[in-house]
This record gives structure tokens, sequence and C-alpha cells, in this order.
């Protein structure tokens, strides 16, 4: 019936994913798209009327193709932070491994990432780095962000524009969901793959401290000996994960 459904949308073209997984998928996606920029959406959001049309604007105003990548705002259904109150936005500090969203901001801003619920990129660009890194196991948690850095690393600009704007209604079962243990193991993997694609030596005592005091204060809030397993099993696991 959905196969059906999509041919009837002349516009549609329904691609069957023979590789499993979440990045796979993107990549899928990557290779057939057919335009110079591609879109990537959530399939829990509702876009607004013009956000097709404000992000080309922005591609076609960049006569010097600096811009890799334009990312939207994203309105989350459970609320967000005041925007007033935001002070980064779209930033990744290798030290501790935190990537900073706040993707609801309300001024345009250039960023290290995107968004993975509204992002979009100059396909060449894209695949120039080779599409999404599949390392990024399970709910690819990361995986953005990692594409994000490798492009400006390459020197070019990403923009969070807030005049293309999704609401995110963060369905609570379907996609990308899992349970807060398994979550936390792909935070962890992801995490740890993500610092080994950018962060240096110097950065790693710093970031692991960190990461162990995370996972111990997140098992003792949790109550939960399982998650404390699980966690530190991922952070062994990530660590003898290969880098390239």
């Amino acid at each position: 019936k959905l196969e059906s459904f999509f041919r009837s949308i002349n516009l549609v073209r329904h691609v069957k994913n023979l590789e499993p997984g979440l990045v796979a998928n993107y990549n899928t996606c990557l290779r057939e798209a057919k335009g110079d920029v591609v879109l990537f959406l959530d399939d829990d959001i509702v876009a607004e009327d013009d956000l097709i049309e404000n992000l080309s604007l922005v591609f076609e105003s960049d006569e010097r193709r600096v811009v890799a990548g334009v990312g939207g705002r994203v309105l989350n259904a459970h609320g967000d932070l005041d925007p007033w109150k935001i002070k980064s936005v779209g930033r990744y500090n290798a030290w501790i491994g935190k990537a900073t969203a706040n993707f609801n901001y309300d001024k345009a801003a250039a960023v290290d990432f995107m968004q993975g619920a509204c992002m979009s990129f100059r396909r060449e660009k894209l695949l120039a780095i080779g599409g999404f890194d599949k390392r990024f196991i399970g709910n690819g948690y990361y995986f953005e962000t990692d594409a994000g850095l490798k492009i400006r690393e390459k020197g070019y600009t990403i923009l969070f524009e807030p005049q293309c704007v999704i609401k995110h209604l963060m369905a609570p079962r379907g996609g990308a969901r899992v349970d807060k243990i398994t979550h936390t193991s792909f935070f962890i993997r992801n995490g740890i793959q993500l610092q080994k694609n950018h962060g240096h030596a110097l950065q790693w005592p710093i970031y692991l401290a960190w990461l162990l005091g995370y996972v111990l204060l997140k098992s003792i809030y949790n109550r939960s000996p399982r998650l404390l397993v699980t966690s530190f099993k991922a952070i062994v696991d990530g660590i003898k994960g290969p880098r390239i």
C-alpha cells in the first residue's frame, strides 16, 4: 500500500535501501539524489511552507560557493531554551566531546554542524568527504556533527538560517528511538568515534575524564547498575574500535 501511494505522487521516488542502518540510509539517499543540493528531514516534522524557498535563497546568494551546508531552525514539540538565553548554536567542543545544539535560535550564524532533522548540503561537498561515516552505529548519534566538522575542515562554511523552519514533533516511537540504556551506549560509542575523527592527543585525557564522570553520575541518578556496566563496555568498545 505504501509503495502504491508513493507511485501516485509524481515528485516522489521511493528507493529501497538494501544495506541496514540509519547512516547507510542517508548515504543511499545521497547517492540517489539528482539535484545540486540535498535536503534531509526527519520523518516526524512539519515544515513551514517556505522552507525550500528560503533554503534555496541562501545557496543562490552564495556566489563564491563557500557555503557547503545550510541548517534550519528546529522548534521542538516539548519546548526549547528561550532564544535570548542562547549563547552558542551548533558548536562542538573536542575537549569534553560536547556538541551544543540550540537549533531553535532566532539569529543566523556560522556553525560547526546542523541538526539532522533539517539539514541541507551541496551534494558535491558531501560526496567529497565520502558521505556520512558508517562507523557511527545504531541511531547514528553524532553522524551529522562529524559530517559538518569534516566539511569545515575542508575550508567551507556551514550556516544556520532561522528563516528555514520546521516543527519537530518528537514522536515517542519509531525512527531511531531506543531505550535509555541502548541510547547511552550509542551516545558513548559514537562520541568516542567523533573524538577519534576530530580530537587531538592532548584533549583525550580531559575528554575521557569527562566521559567517566558522565557515566558515573548518570548511573547513580538512574540507580541503574546495568546502565553503568553497559556504559563502561561501550567505552571499551569505542576505544578499541578502528580509527580509519
